[in-house]
Parts: structure tokens; C-alpha cells; sequence
């Protein structure tokens, strides 16, 4: 890539995305299962996950903001399918980001306080709180891990060179 204003914005879009991606990775692939294993029990770890996923949601929308500011201003400036490839994919996680931080994360923290004990095997407690809870938790990382792919394929698509 060469100067000039639509670079630089290009390049700030790809450099959002990879801090988001990153964050999101990192989280997913070391920083909760760490969490749980160094801290033992599972109702002080869930808790210490619950406030880093909601740092991460807070990032994660800052990233979207300054996503979508860069996808807008690149495609003014830019013709051809690959803006719109752009613009709906960062459209897309945005839709996600709040379905799974502003919809699922506050309802799995009211969930959770009727869980009376996590270290119970979810087999043993028949609280429907706990059913609920799981059925969201496994949503709630299903929607961050496609949000990651997405995010993940627009900075590929972005990285390769136009024809």
C-alpha cells in the first residue's frame, strides 16, 4: 500500500481489526480457560470472567466504532463490491456484538445469581437457572466466535491485494 488518505484509513480499518481480533482470540483461546484453572472455584472464577468479558465487550465496541467510522469513510472513497463486503461485515458484528453484550451478557449475570453453586456439577443442580444459564453461555460463545471468524476473514480480505 502507498500514502495517501484512503491508505492511511485503510490501514487504521485493518489495524482495529486486528487488535479486536486479537482480543477476542486471546480471551477465547488462553485468558478464561486460565482463569478457571488457576483459581479452582468455579463461582470466584465465573465472576472474574464476567468482569473481563465485559472489559472485553467495552474494547470490543470501541473497535466497532472506530470500525465502522473507517469501513464509511473508505467506502466514499472507494467503488467496486469489496466496500460492500466491508461495510455489511462490519455491520454484521456490530448486530452481533450487542446481541451477545448488551442482550446475553446482562441476562446471564441475573441468571447466575440464582445459581446457588457453580462447583456443583451442572448434572446435580436442577435449578432451570442453571440450564438457562448454560443454554446462554454456549450462545453467548458461539456469537463471539463468529464475530471472531468474521472479523478474522475482513482482515484476510483486507491484507490481499486487490486485482
Amino acid at each position: 500500500m502507498t500514502g495517501g488518505p484512503v491508505h492511511s484509513l485503510e490501514r487504521a480499518r485493518l489495524a482495529v481489526l486486528a487488535l479486536w481480533v486479537g482480543a477476542v482470540a486471546f480471551f477465547l483461546l488462553a485468558g478464561a480457560g486460565i482463569v478457571f484453572e488457576q483459581i479452582g472455584d468455579r463461582n470466584l472464577a465465573g465472576l472474574v470472567n464476567g468482569e473481563l468479558l465485559g472489559a472485553l465487550n467495552v474494547f470490543e465496541g470501541i473497535c466497532w466504532a472506530l470500525l465502522i467510522l473507517f469501513t464509511v469513510e473508505g467506502f466514499r472513497n472507494r467503488r467496486g463490491t469489496r466496500r460492500w463486503v466491508r461495510l455489511v461485515g462490519a455491520v454484521v458484528m456490530g448486530v452481533l456484538l450487542a446481541v451477545y453484550s448488551l442482550g446475553l451478557g446482562p441476562r446471564m449475570e441475573r441468571l447466575r445469581s440464582g445459581v446457588p453453586d457453580f462447583n456443583v456439577p451442572a448434572e446435580q443442580d436442577a435449578t432451570p437457572q442453571r440450564a438457562l444459564f448454560a443454554r446462554d453461555h454456549a450462545l453467548y460463545m458461539a456469537l463471539l466466535g463468529v464475530n471472531l471468524l468474521l472479523g478474522l476473514g475482513l482482515l484476510v480480505e483486507g491484507i490481499v491485494r486487490e486485482p
